[in-house]
């Protein structure tokens, strides 16, 4: 990190600087933060729901009532970033009747 601000300052701020992508390694763009909501604000966006038919028309309470969820912050991955799946019990992979 310090290499590369000291680079970006001989360089001048206006001069684009260009690392190999085998050489970077992209993060969340967040560091861990202390929560975690995404919130249906944009009228469009919920119209967008509309036509696409996950709701039936936009409802009143919407405009009243910002709709959102807290999400886990602590289930933030950058680009690069391996997400695990769920742990699957070990019953459900030797009985016959579930394995896939």
């Amino acid at each position: 990190m310090r290499e590369a601000c000291d680079e970006a300052l001989r360089a001048g701020w206006d001069a684009p600087i260009v690392h190999p992508k085998p050489t970077v390694q992209l993060v969340a763009p967040l560091p861990r933060p202390n929560s975690l909501r995404d919130y249906l604000v944009v009228e469009e966006h919920m119209r967008g729901c509309v036509a696409a038919e996950v709701v039936g028309e936009v409802p009143d309470e919407w405009y009243r009532i910002p709709a959102h969820y807290k999400g886990n912050v602590d289930e933030i991955y950058g680009p690069d970033d391996t997400v695990r799946g769920p742990l699957i019990p070990t019953s459900w992979t030797t009985n016959s009747r579930c394995a896939p």
